[in-house]
């Protein structure tokens, strides 16, 4: 594992505590730092508490078990956390950013952005990681003086993953929106100006963070989810065919490696997997189901622990440490044969859940009312009139498609599974719905 990191801590200057707005200033009583009210106003807004009924890989219903985007975001901020502590950045502006992650994410997964994207190519785009910047930019409300959250530059430079401009001539998988280009540039200038004559912009330390603490989340607790619904066994492992095809995957992903492939995910089989988790032997005893629900955790717990352990930090020789900020003073050290463990337990929940014929019929459906709320909403000539009072005002008369499209976009967008699949039933199926319901 990598050495631990024995810096200083990474410094924070008013640069990065600085908000676009400045008139919202904190009470003179206020004890918070400004990376805590940054958290706090992400956990109160109402785009991260529908996140409870927004699907994480199996649809949210199916069982009180199963990880919502809501719980998934919980988890990716306490991994963010400890990996924070470790690696000497603000653990209170990692929580902020790694809460924050997923509350641009459509109803029913990857599957609503699958279609969410499919039906946006021709007006401006939709991609969740852009939509996280759209929601706490515009469309949620802290204050009659301004629109959005109004968060600091850290934190929403922590967010971009992609900095590069949505484009419909380009077959681009991430992006922003065109319209928060000025935004972009205001929360991450620094980070082309350290690179003269750039035209790419680096990633904040703090992104590289929250994005290995996401890798973390999903890999590791999806994984945990496939096992507790039955995906994931011990004869899972039996199956050559299928594991040499994501082993063969992996060997073209990481084609400049050093090392075996081969060996790095049998290693993590036999010398982690299966003695942190006894029912992975074949033709062993299996453990009683209270025995098995600890033996579960124990491996997470023990998978977590060992991918926070494994990183450091390196720093760039391109900036100085008298910079206006430290953030792109480092970057993230995760050795590479750890990053092939994580891929292979994320292709194995693609390999094993995601392509199964039980989700893969519940993603068409969930494409099927995504696709009918969309289309509903752009061909009503009416269709201010269909939404409810808050959203009517981001439709004035005589709005163009595209800005018809954009906001039909934020509606389906933001709708919970449920919501989603409510408001399908009432303007689709017959008999179905009641005044009373409310919007």
């Amino acid at each position: 594992m990598a050495k631990f990191t024995q810096g200083r801590k990474i410094k924070y200057t008013p640069h990065d505590k600085e908000r676009i707005f400045a008139a919202d200033k904190p009470a003179t009583n206020e004890a918070r730092s400004p990376f805590e009210i940054d958290r706090a106003r992400i956990i109160h807004s109402a785009a991260f508490r529908r996140l409870q009924g927004k699907t994480q890989v199996f649809t949210v219903g199916e069982s009180d078990f199963f990880r919502t985007r809501l719980t998934h975001s919980l988890e990716v901020a306490q991994i963010g956390k400890g990996l924070a502590l470790r690696l000497k950045a603000d653990p209170d502006l990692i929580e902020a950013v790694c809460l924050m992650h997923d509350i641009g994410h459509p109803p029913f997964g990857h599957a609503g952005e699958i279609e969410l994207k499919r039906l946006m190519k021709s007006f401006g785009g939709f991609e969740a990681n852009a939509q996280n910047i759209r929601i706490i930019r515009k469309l949620e409300s802290k204050s009659n003086k301004y629109k959005g959250l109004n968060l600091t530059r850290a934190v929403i430079d922590g967010q971009l993953k992609y900095k590069e401009i949505f484009d419909k001539d380009k077959q681009q998988k991430k992006f922003v929106y065109e319209r928060d280009a000025n935004l972009i540039d205001w929360a991450s200038k620094e980070a082309r100006e350290v690179v003269k004559g750039s035209k790419e912009y680096w990633k904040s330390f703090e992104c590289e963070i929250m994005e290995w603490a996401d890798d973390i989340a999903y890999a590791v607790h999806d994984l945990e989810d496939s096992i507790r619904a039955g995906f994931i066994d011990a004869y899972t492992f039996q199956n050559t065919n299928r594991i040499n095809k994501i082993k063969n995957d992996l060997k073209k992903e990481f084609s400049r490696c050093k090392f075996d492939i081969d060996v790095i995910c049998d290693s993590l089989f036999n010398d982690h997997f299966m003695k942190k988790y006894p029912d992975f032997q074949p033709f062993g005893s299996l453990s009683s189901p209270m025995e098995g629900k600890a033996n579960r955790k124990i491996l997470t717990s023990y998978l977590i622990g060992r991918y926070i352990k494994c990183t450091d930090r390196n720093e760039r020789q391109e900036v100085t440490k008298d910079a206006i900020s430290q953030r792109y003073l480092y970057t993230l050290d995760i050795p590479i044969e750890y990053q092939i463990e994580i891929a292979y337990i994320k292709k194995l929940s693609w390999e094993f859940v995601i392509q199964s014929p039980q989700v893969r019929l519940l993603e068409e459906r969930a494409k099927h009312i995504v696709r009918c709320l969309f289309l509903k909403f752009m061909r009503e000539k009416k269709v201010k009139y269909l939404l409810p009072d808050d959203w009517k005002e981001y439709l004035p008369d005589g709005s163009s498609p595209e800005q018809r499209a954009r906001v039909v976009s934020d509606y389906v967008s933001g709708m919970t599974d449920d919501y989603a699949q409510k408001t399908y039933a009432k303007l689709f199926l017959p008999n179905q719905g009641s005044i009373y319901e409310v919007l």
